[in-house]
């Protein structure tokens, strides 16, 4: 591998070229004569005959080195004469340039296979000159030459996204819209404050592979919005090799996800986020010899919660019980989905998507009750307008359901309350007979699809109260006179709940059946820090007073 090649071998360059003029293109003989002036042909010989060469320049305004021609003798070919010649360029100009890059059309499978195997990646495509429609590639292999100005520090949470991310983006958008409910909220304003997404760059391979013109140029557009990975291809090479060893490939996209995720990981990148579920199941070994996650975007979304709110993931007693009460985390959902799936009335596959889909929303909470290592209910809520809304209430059977129902109504009143709600919405296909007699007599109202409740904080007069056209949909005409008595305020108070009625002339008190059941009736707190904790049995039901 030499450069300068003498007279005899320019001679035998030209005969060479000319002879594979229809997929090179056509070059004079001067063209030749003037990239050996200026050190722009690497000769590739195998037992003193020519094998190979390649025609380049370097480009001063941008210091990248751009290549003409690469071409190998058809009798030498099978030798790995082109990859010689590309690491020959790479290793004498690796401290110096930007990187290499060349034009190539999509048509050419054998020459794109030499670049890929070569870590050039396709940045981008554009239409060929030709009458035929056909399209050049533009490859590139970068020496990622770091100046003070290219490394930023960061302390944005670095993502990074599968392609198949980026192609739900492009099939279920309409204008800046994402339609599809679990991959939109991955671009909530709040997660893009803290999160920075990037590509890998074998996603630009793996894009030439659609055989569609316009889909392949939206895929590209919409991977702009995102940045590309650092590639590092020794480093790559070697992390690669140990990703296959322990997650064999069965196929060519296979080795692109493997690809991917050994981009991620030589990047040092934490979360790798995709939609392909068997692509979790079989690269799960890698997760803890590498320290990447490889997440479905709810799961990503419940991880960086619990990231960013540690404290809010730590369980609490409920109402001072050996119950507690803590959000879902990511490596529980699979879990959680097999645990609560009603089989009777769903199938499995709609529960899973409906239960991802509210996980991917960061701004629904979803909840787990559990006692020790058993699971006992689970519920999810949002905000909206106002109104905290209850998606999914799931208690599995045991001799305390409609106990445990009762409580976790209870747990929901006070954290709307704690957050400024006026209004509980609990949707109504969760729940079956005995728990709506118990919603009722919280005061929820049956309306369309959902058990609603209107809540207020602090001291009210009646009269003003009933003025109220959120309140006043919520009786009959016997309340709309201005002369209420003590009954109809009762009843106001109840529907207001956990508001009060000052006008309200009825004394409150509640006296326990057994003096030394007080701690466990009145004071959480202190029944909380009890060893066994207080008898569910007896702190959440109200038939133990009087």
């Amino acid at each position: 591998m030499f450069f300068n090649p003498n007279v005899d071998s320019i001679e035998s360059i030209i005969t060479l070229g000319d002879s594979n003029s229809k997929t090179l293109g056509h070059l004079p003989k001067d063209a030749y004569k003037e990239y050996a002036q200026k050190k722009g042909i690497v000769v590739c010989k195998i037992k003193n005959e020519l094998a190979g060469y390649c025609l380049f320049r370097r480009k001063q305004r941008t210091n990248i080195i751009k290549i003409a021609q690469l071409c190998v003798d058809p009798n030498f070919r099978g030798q790995s004469v082109a990859d010689r010649i590309l690491s020959f360029i790479k290793e004498e100009f690796n401290n110096h340039c930007k990187g290499i890059s060349l034009n190539c059309r999509r048509d050419y499978k054998h020459a794109s296979e030499v670049w890929k195997r070569n870590h050039f990646f396709p940045l981008e495509e554009k239409r060929s000159r030709s009458k035929k429609e056909n399209y050049l590639l533009q490859w590139f292999y970068s020496f990622n030459q770091v100046n003070l100005f290219s490394e930023t520090s960061s302390s944005k949470i670095k993502v990074l996204l599968d392609l198949n991310i980026v192609i739900k983006i492009r099939e279920s958008s309409e204008g800046e819209e994402i339609n599809d409910p679990e991959i939109k909220y991955l671009f909530n304003d709040d997660l893009l404050t803290e999160v920075e997404y990037f590509y890998a760059n074998e996603s630009l391979s793996e894009i030439i592979r659609d055989e569609d013109n316009s889909r392949r140029k939206e895929t590209r557009k919409l991977l702009k919005n995102f940045k590309p990975l650092k590639f590092s291809a020794k480093k790559f090479v070697k992390v690669f090799k140990k990703v296959l060893n322990s997650c064999p490939a069965k196929n060519e996209n296979d080795r692109s996800d493997r690809k991917q995720i050994a981009e991620a990981i030589v990047n040092n990148i934490p979360f790798f986020v995709t939609t392909d579920e068997s692509l979790i199941k079989s690269c799960k070994p890698l997760e803890d010899e590498y320290n990447i996650s490889i997440l479905l975007p709810s799961e990503f979304i419940i991880q960086f919660d619990q990231i960013q709110n540690t404290d809010s993931f730590l369980p609490r007693r409920i109402g001072g019980a050996t119950f507690d009460i803590k959000k879902l985390t990511s490596d529980y959902v699979d879990t959680a989905i097999h645990q609560f799936h009603n089989p009777k009335d769903e199938k499995k596959s709609d529960f899973k998507k409906k239960f991802h889909i509210l996980c991917s929303d960061p701004g629904t909470a979803v909840k787990l009750v559990c006692q020790k290592n058993n699971d006992f209910a689970l519920f999810s809520y949002n905000i909206e307008n106002k109104a905290l809304i209850v998606g999914v209430l799931r208690i599995r059977q045991s001799s305390i359901k409609y106990t445990l129902f009762n409580q976790i109504v209870t747990e929901i009143i006070q954290t709307a309350m704690h957050l400024g709600m006026e209004e509980i919405w609990i949707i109504s296909s969760e729940i079956d007979s005995e728990m709506m007699n118990l919603l009722t007599s919280f005061r929820f109202f049956k309306q369309g699809e959902f058990f609603k409740k209107i809540i207020l904080s602090g001291s009210f007069s009646s009269i003003p109260l009933l003025g109220n056209q959120k309140i006043n949909r919520f009786f009959s005409n016997e309340f709309e006179g201005k002369q209420i008595g003590n009954e109809q305020k009762y009843e106001l108070e109840r529907v207001i709940f956990p508001g009060k009625i000052i006008d309200l002339d009825i004394q409150n008190l509640i006296i326990p059946i057994k003096p030394y059941w007080a701690s466990q009736l009145f004071d959480n707190y202190l029944s909380s820090y009890s060893l066994f904790g207080a008898n569910e049995k007896l702190i959440w039901n109200r038939k133990n007073v009087y």
